[in-house]
């Protein structure tokens, strides 16, 4: 390793006019120059691109992009795509300005729907043409403004500008003829979700005209795309869902997640809170399209105008649903427990959000099937469910879950200690959790002597 030494600057005393200062600051400034070229003179990058060019770096000109992170994968398959003729020459990777070449990095990440794929993580891979042109690309992760991205440099000779802005277009043209995460299910970062389990109809119960209002607008959207595109019919849509809390929004989210092939991102609130957040999160939307772009509790970032919500990331928002990108193919799905708290121009404006689902609690037959779900794990049946069925009207399905919850604690709770065998369940036991079910949340408990 190269050491540079610096020597105290001294002060000769004041020369003829002067008082000696001048000197110094120009011995200061000596020294700092000299370090700077030492600096550029030894980096290893430099050196590196130095010793496969053949020419010193200022003879070099450099290209360089940032991407979303999920496509760290895809640029390094396009790079090698674009240039399938030329021969890889070399490949190193420097630790932070550490002179010398270490092992290749590799980062695991998102390679396809359910796979995942090895990357380098920051490396320079050189290229020789068929003819003797050599090309270098830098691949690295870092983050800009909170966020990791994927950042893409292509480094040639001076008088190869031309062929370096050829070969980007190329690289980004393979790229979007080769969605890797089409079909995938993804969060609003691109990572893959996980879901606790697989969700199935079965799980859900609907009123038959809701039933047959999301099999319309939702689910049979995409399988008429080609068709719909061939009367020139508009191929993006909205559709909001609404309701109280409990009702099923999120449920048939995770359903709609779970049956269908097209790629679906789940944005949960608080997952983007800048207008370049949702810029990328849109652009993810339509790089995987066919898409359903979930988006939940949209109440809480696109709230009315003059309510105190962030008018930047609602008017990006707007922007996003109907403005210049071209969104064909992308079926927007949101939920909300109170349609009026959001911006009008969302809520009423057909181009938005096209059509409106209601969710409200289950009818009596809805009820007693939801009932009888919730109770099949357990041993002995429950002789009434009629009369339980009318005891919780007005109830949701998040309600009825937790009354059979309690029901089964109770029966756990008079069982004696050590006991395994499965719990007896009684009706009793389910009209006492229906009656603290419909206790008052924050009623007294006991009481102060």
């Amino acid at each position: 390793m190269t050491h540079l030494t610096i020597s105290p600057i001294v002060s000769r005393g004041p020369a003829a006019g002067g008082n000696g200062q001048g000197q110094a600051w120009d011995g200061l400034l000596e020294v700092l120059q000299a370090y700077h070229r030492w600096q550029n003179a030894f980096s290893p990058a430099q050196a590196a691109a130095q010793e496969f060019f053949g020419r010193p770096p200022r003879g070099l000109c450099s290209l360089h992009r940032d991407y979303p992170r999920h496509k760290h994968y895809l640029l390094q398959q396009a790079l090698s795509a674009a240039l399938s003729d030329w021969t890889r020459a070399m490949a190193v990777s420097f630790q932070s300005q550490e002179p010398g070449e270490i092992p290749l990095a590799h980062v695991v990440v998102p390679s396809g729907p359910g796979t995942w794929g090895a990357a380098l993580d920051d490396a320079r891979v050189g290229y020789v043409g068929p003819t003797g042109d050599r090309v270098m690309a830098r691949l690295s992760l870092a983050h800009e403004g909170g966020d990791e991205v994927a950042c893409f440099t292509l480094i040639g000779a001076a008088d190869q500008a031309a062929f370096l802005r050829t070969l980007l277009d190329r690289i980004e043209a393979w790229m979007e003829g080769h969605p890797h995460l089409r079909g995938a299910k993804l969060d609003a970062k691109g990572e893959f979700l996980r879901l606790d389990r697989l969700y199935g109809w079965d799980d859900i119960v609907l009123d038959p005209t809701l039933q047959a209002a999301v099999d319309r607008h939702i689910v049979r959207f995409f399988a008429g795309l080609d068709r719909a595109q061939a009367y020139g019919l508009r191929t993006k849509r909205g559709v909001m869902l609404v309701g109280p809390p409990g009702t099923g929004k999120t449920l048939l989210g995770k359903i709609l997640c779970c049956q269908l092939s097209t790629t679906f991102i789940w944005v949960s609130p608080g997952e983007f809170t800048t207008p370049a957040e949702l810029q990328r999160l849109f652009a993810l939307a339509r790089e995987c399209q066919p898409t359903i772009l979930f988006l939940e509790d949209l109440d809480l970032y696109a709230s009315r105008r003059g309510y105190g919500g962030d008018t930047a990331l609602l008017g990006e928002l707007l922007n996003q649903l109907d403005g210049f990108p071209n969104n064909s193919g992308i079926l927007t799905v949101a939920t909300t427990n109170d349609i009026r708290a959001i911006e009008p121009a969302l809520a009423d404006r057909p181009s938005r959000f096209d059509h409106l689902l209601r969710l409200e609690p289950p009818g009596t037959a809805g009820r007693r099937s939801l009932l009888r779900r919730f109770l099949r794990g357990v041993p002995e049946a429950v002789p009434d469910l009629d009369e339980l069925a009318g005891a919780t009207q007005g109830l949701t399905g998040a309600h009825l879950q937790e009354v059979v919850h309690l029901a089964i604690q109770q029966a756990l709770d008079r069982q004696p200690t050590g006991e395994a065998g499965p719990p007896c369940v009684t009706l009793e036991d389910l009209r006492e959790a229906v009656r603290t079910v419909r206790q008052p949340r924050g009623a007294s408990v006991g009481q102060y002597a």
